[in-house]
């Protein structure tokens, strides 16, 4: 792209009979100064991205002339945009850098770089729903008896159970609870726990069905 040009008529007189006119043209080849923000910090949100616009990059860039640029931001080695998506891939990347290029109303550009630091904040939700009211004959299938533990984040999550307490099971008659600790923790370090707990109402009573004659 050729750089704007404009044309200014300067007249002279040499004397009183000659006048002689020049023709100046002004060209702007002169980039930018780009300046950028040394560190930005960015954290998640709900949905596991971050949306960094580019002017929020500079830090005061500006030109030799109108003194009006603007902005766009890429990755290294993306394509420029008014903005760029963060997401949970890039919290493992040890080195997060973009580009900022500014360009002036001629077309010159010029470019800085930008060190982001991103995180993630929101821990997961974790549901551990308890169930009651099993007797004796079911403690066999008790693994059976748990019920259904979900649990949601906005980037990638690993559940764990840990510590079974049956303290509070009478095993003379079955009656009581048993309660498992149930934790999920995502790869940011976030954490969420809950107690899940099943009961029991004792040994079932006889019934005639019950008895060999």
């Amino acid at each position: 792209r050729r750089p704007p040009r404009s044309t200014h008529c300067i007249s002279s007189a040499a004397s009183d009979v000659y006048k002689r006119q020049t023709e100046l043209v002004l060209v702007d080849a002169l980039s930018p100064t780009a300046v950028c923000i040394e560190l930005v910090e960015v954290s998640l949100n709900s949905e596991g991205i971050a949306l960094v616009h580019a002017s929020s990059i500079d830090n005061g860039s500006f030109d030799n002339c109108t003194g009006n640029v603007t902005f766009q931001l890429r990755r290294m080695d993306g394509i420029y945009g008014d903005s760029i998506v963060l997401d949970c891939e890039d919290l493992i990347l040890d080195d997060l850098q973009l580009e900022l290029s500014v360009v002036d109303v001629a077309g010159n550009s010029n470019s800085c770089m930008v060190d982001i630091s991103i995180s993630d904040k929101i821990g997961p939700v974790l549901n551990c729903p308890s169930a009651g009211g099993f007797d004796c004959e079911d403690i066999d299938n008790i693994i059976d008896l748990w019920p259904e533990v979900s649990f949601s984040d906005n980037c990638v999550a690993t559940l764990s159970y840990v510590d079974l307490d049956d303290t509070g099971l009478n095993f003379d008659c079955y009656t009581g609870s048993v309660q498992r600790l149930i934790s999920v923790i995502d790869d940011s370090g976030n954490e969420a726990s809950c107690t899940q707990v099943i009961s029991f109402e004792g040994t079932s009573p006889l019934v005639l069905s019950d008895i060999e004659w």
